[in-house]
């Protein structure tokens, strides 16, 4: 018998069908985002925005992602330090963003399992194209440091329409000195202010807050007081074009102790202290600083987090809690506690032995020193 052939018209038809019926993944799969958010909308809902230089990009282990490693050069929220590691997808499809080494960049990111992630979706783009973006961002927050004789003093603050060159304290006239530079139009210095440092009260310092007295070049200049707590007072202060000095004036300096026992920490204090196998916590910072609650953690020696617990601030940015050290730790030696808060981490050791009492007993946590929060006290 004769075979009929195929019409090739037919075959046409068939691949026609074909191709329609087989799913486009390229569609399927693409990336879809929702309305961009604005500047400061993606501000709020991202876990950490900064602006950095892409030093090194590299396909994670599992090979479904980059790791980009940045040097950060300002950070505005969620990280501190000058390195950060961020991931994405390796295809845009997948909303991966596409980065190039040595090239700067404002970077959203958000958290997931405890990595950094950014995507198409967010704002992040080339740090020369963002203008707009750093326009309403604004001045992020800086840490000055200076030595006081035995003293390191460390000053939060965030300038814009100048530079703070050095930060100087006159206990004499119970005051902080502060320099400036390029100060080429008016501008506006917001600094959180240590009390211990410099503090402005009632009754030689035992009553309620009184007004600093604020210079700027020697003519007294308004401010505006933002926020306070039992450690700090954040005030805004406004800055003349061609300002070079400005001089806050309070009523006590160095030395004064608004809390007994708490140690001056970046960018808040903190007390740990232990009670038998209590650890206990207590101290304030600034709320302007995002963050909302301290994380108080014992780690091994192996650098494990033996246990851990987060204290929430209350309104006025100050804290106090407690960790109960419970379970028998899988091996002695040295292990530390550290609190952080807003990035910044204070490790005091506590030298720490098992104690083994007779029957099914629990091996407490024996603290044979109290922490020493920083070795460069303020007086305290």
């Amino acid at each position: 018998m004769r075979e009929e052939s195929v019409p090739l018209s037919l075959i046409f038809v068939i691949i026609a069908g074909l191709i329609l019926i087989i799913p486009n993944t390229d569609s399927a799969f693409a990336c879809q985002c929702v309305l961009p958010f604005n500047a400061q909308d993606e501000l709020n809902r991202s876990t950490a925005v900064f602006a950095g230089k892409v030093t090194e990009i590299h396909e994670d282990e599992l090979g479904n992602r980059y790791e980009i490693a940045f040097h950060v050069e300002r950070s505005w929220k969620g990280v501190s330090g000058e390195a950060v590691t961020i991931f994405t997808a390796l295809e845009s499809a997948a909303c991966g963003y596409t980065f190039e080494a040595d090239e700067k960049y404002l970077v959203y990111a958000y958290e997931n399992e405890g990595s950094l992630y950014t995507t198409i979706c967010n704002r992040t783009a080339l740090l020369a194209d963002a203008q707009g973006d750093l326009n309403v961002l604004g001045p992020t927050w800086q840490i000055y440091r200076t030595d006081y004789e035995e003293y390191t003093i460390k000053i939060p603050y965030k300038i814009a329409g100048g530079v703070m060159r050095g930060v100087e304290v006159d206990p004499d006239f119970t005051s902080m000195i502060i320099s400036l530079a390029e100060i080429r139009r008016d501008g506006v210095l917001t600094i959180i202010v240590p009390r211990n440092v410099v503090d402005a009260r009632f009754d030689g310092g035992g009553g309620d807050d009184d007004e600093f007295i604020v210079l700027a070049d020697g003519e007294e200049q308004s401010y505006e007081e933002l926020d306070k707590s039992r450690c700090f007072r954040t005030i805004s202060i406004e800055m003349p074009r061609d300002s070079e000095e400005i001089e806050i004036i309070g009523t006590e300096t160095l030395g004064y102790n608004p809390i007994p026992h708490i140690k001056r920490v970046d960018p808040f204090y903190a007390s740990i202290y232990k009670n038998g196998n209590v650890i206990n916590i207590e101290g304030c910072t600034n709320l302007a600083l995002d963050n909302k609650e301290v994380v108080l953690e014992i780690v091994s020696p192996e650098g494990n987090v033996y246990q851990g617990s987060s204290i929430p601030l209350n309104f006025d940015g100050t804290f106090s809690g407690s960790l109960i050290v419970t379970g028998e730790p899988a091996t002695t030696g040295n292990y530390t506690t550290q609190a952080t808060y807003a990035g910044y981490t204070v490790i005091p050791e506590f030298p720490m032995n098992a104690l083994v009492i007779l029957g099914t007993v629990v091996s407490l946590l024996i603290f044979l020193s109290r922490a020493s929060i920083v070795k460069k006290k303020f007086g305290y």
